[in-house]
C-alpha cells in the first residue's frame, strides 16, 4: 500500500472532520480515492463533474472505487464508460458533494461550517465519525448491535453529561476538552 494510500486510511481514524471545495471539472486529476473519506465536500455551483480518462484509452479504474461507492453503480458506471459531465446541483443530488455554494462563496461557507462543527464536543463528534465508518462496513444487525453498545458508552463520557445537563438547564454547554 502506498504512503498516499495509508495516508487516506488514516484520515479516516482522525477524530476531526475535513472539508474540500471542488473548484475544477475532471476528477480523476485529483488523487484517487478523493471521495471516499472526505466527511464534508462542497461544489460550486457553476462546476461540472466528469471522468474523462476513456476518452484517452485509460479506464478510471481507481477514481472508480470511490465513485461506485458514492453513487448508484449504473451511474457510476455511466460516467466511467462515456465520459459523461454532470453539473454540481447533479452531484449534489447524486450525493457526490455534499453542499452547493455560490461561486466566490466558499471560504465564507467552509468558515461557517467550521464554526458549527466547533460548537460540539470534539471528543463527541471524533467518537461518532469513528463508528459511522465503522458501521457502514457491517450488516445491519452487527451495526445495530455495535451501535447500541457505543450510544451506552456515549453517554458515560464527561461531554455527554455536560450536554444534557446543559440542555435540561437550557444553557450552553461547556465541553471538557
Amino acid at each position: 500500500m502506498s504512503d498516499f494510500d495509508q495516508g487516506q486510511l488514516m484520515v479516516l481514524d482522525l477524530p476531526l472532520f475535513l472539508m474540500n471545495f471542488f473548484l475544477g471539472a475532471s476528477l480523476p486529476n485529483i488523487r484517487k480515492n478523493f471521495f471516499s473519506w472526505e466527511t464534508l465536500f462542497l461544489g460550486s455551483l457553476s462546476k461540472i463533474f466528469l471522468f474523462f480518462r476513456i476518452k484517452i484509452g485509460l479506464f478510471c479504474n481507481t477514481p472508480g472505487i470511490a465513485l461506485a461507492r458514492n453513487l448508484p453503480r449504473k451511474l457510476a458506471m455511466d460516467m466511467l464508460l462515456t465520459a459523461r459531465e454532470i453539473t454540481a446541483q447533479e452531484a449534489l443530488n447524486f450525493g457526490l458533494i455534499s453542499r452547493l455554494v455560490e461561486d466566490g462563496k466558499a471560504k465564507e461557507e467552509v468558515l461557517s461550517i467550521s464554526e458549527e462543527i466547533c460548537k460540539y464536543s470534539r471528543n463527541i463528534c471524533g467518537l461518532g465519525k469513528a463508528f459511522f465508518y465503522t458501521q457502514i462496513e457491517q450488516n445491519i444487525a452487527t451495526a445495530n448491535r455495535q451501535g447500541a453498545t457505543v450510544m451506552c458508552n456515549n453517554l458515560k463520557l464527561p461531554d455527554a453529561k455536560e450536554g444534557i445537563s446543559a440542555f435540561l438547564q437550557k444553557r450552553k454547554p461547556k465541553w471538557v476538552e
